[in-house]
């Protein structure tokens, strides 16, 4: 990735029944050693109502939230939270977007990256800026195989991390919530909860 001044790392916070996922806090430690170089920050995308708790925690983390609260995104749903973190990632324009390595995830980020025309590198180990490159360690073959890819692009790039592979963000001074309003259409968010 270009390093450049204000490159924002995107983070895609996960959450469920009312709790923040621990990838989360992983997440935002490698945004911050991904934004810290170019003195960029790391914004975190809080999708779903009834989530100013977790909005909380986030903040005690030192990251800005993105809080989205529309009941369109009360479940996570692939089309609505596709919706909604398109739109957050138009609208920031992050050098990179991090998303958890998850069922969510699995489904969220390469449909993201396939409909913008981002590029991705999933099931990360680990991801460091060196020089204009986002470098990715992916374990492969049976995790007998320890790879580095190396990505460079002008737009976003997408990257999921594997849970547990890095240590989680402590608390950090500087965060806070910026209430985010979008239009989720409704009609096109396929799934229904009953």
């Amino acid at each position: 990735m270009v390093i450049r001044i204000g490159a924002d790392v995107l983070v895609v916070a996960e959450h469920l029944e009312g709790r923040l996922a621990p990838s989360t806090a992983e997440l935002v430690a490698v945004g911050r050693e991904l934004a810290g170089p170019s003195a960029g920050i790391v914004k975190a995308a809080l999708l779903g109502p009834n989530v100013g708790g977790l909005a909380d925690i986030l903040v005690g983390l030192g990251v800005e939230v993105l809080h989205v609260d529309d009941v369109a995104l009360a479940e996570y749903t692939g089309d609505g939270y596709h919706l909604g973190v398109r739109t957050l990632v138009e609208q920031t324009n992050p050098r990179v977007v991090l998303v958890a390595h998850t069922s969510q995830g699995y489904d969220l980020a390469p449909a993201l990256a396939g409909a913008m025309g981002l590029a991705l590198v999933t099931n990360c180990v680990g991801l460091r800026a060196e020089g204009d490159r986002l470098v990715a360690t992916r374990r492969l073959l049976n995790e007998k195989v320890q790879a580095e890819v190396e990505l460079s692009s002008e737009l976003p790039i997408v990257a999921t991390l594997r849970p547990g592979s890095v240590t989680p963000a402590g608390a950090a001074p500087g965060g806070k919530v910026t209430p985010t309003l979008l239009s989720i259409e409704t009609g096109r968010i396929r799934t229904k909860f009953l």
